[in-house]
């Protein structure tokens, strides 16, 4: 009697085997993108590694989704596995500030999470005045000019602007040229205006 329960025993131990070693494993897949934190505007690159490769009898579906900070899912947006098991996929939506969840998971199960995340991107506002009074000039005839500007809002760290110091007035358009950068340093919402102010000139093309 004990023999045939030796016998079973060894039967089961051997099926229970044989149901292992008929089981795939599961790759170890991964996704990054190229960039943890993006300003609303910029797009993000996707990519994936270690999924199922294709082949070119069995391409590999894979299926991405982003959860956005508000819990919209958006997609899935659909793509195939390449023969190594990779994929690149760029999102290109603008988005607002918070924490991005992409999921992946391709056609046969295999599935990968990574977050990235959206900050505010906080831009000062800079108001150039035309010059004030008037010139009378010629045709061919150049004459001085001031221009002020003033710059408010939040800016984080140091932001430069270009602004051309010298114009010409011809067929009633006028042309910029000659431009010169200035360079905002950080500033709070409330702090006073920064100013700046250059001198040019403006020039009436000949006739």
């Amino acid at each position: 009697m004990k023999s045939a329960n030796k016998t079973k025993t060894l039967t089961l131990a051997l099926l229970l085997f044989a149901v292992l070693a008929l089981t795939p494993a599961l790759r170890a897949a991964e996704i990054w993108t190229d960039q943890e934190d993006y300003a609303p505007w910029e797009i993000v690159t996707i990519t994936g590694a270690g999924f199922e490769p294709s082949t070119e009898d069995m391409p590999i579906d894979v299926s991405v989704t982003i959860t956005w900070p508000d819990g919209y899912v958006d997609g899935p947006y659909s793509g195939t596995t390449d023969d190594l098991g990779n994929f690149i996929f760029i999102y290109g939506k603008d988005k607002f500030e918070g924490t991005y969840t992409v999921f992946v998971e391709d056609s046969t199960g295999i599935t990968a999470t990574k977050t990235f995340t959206d900050s505010s991107v906080d831009v000062a506002v800079v108001d150039v005045t035309a010059p004030t009074g008037s010139v009378t000039l010629a045709p061919g005839e150049s004459g001085p000019i001031t221009i002020n500007m003033t710059v408010t809002g939040n800016q984080v760290g140091t932001a430069t602007f270009k602004v051309n110091r010298d114009w010409s007035l011809s067929g009633g358009t006028f042309t910029g040229s000659n431009p010169h950068t200035f360079t905002v340093p950080p500033r709070a919402a409330q702090d006073p205006p920064t100013t700046f102010s250059t001198t040019g000139t403006v020039t009436v093309a000949a006739s």
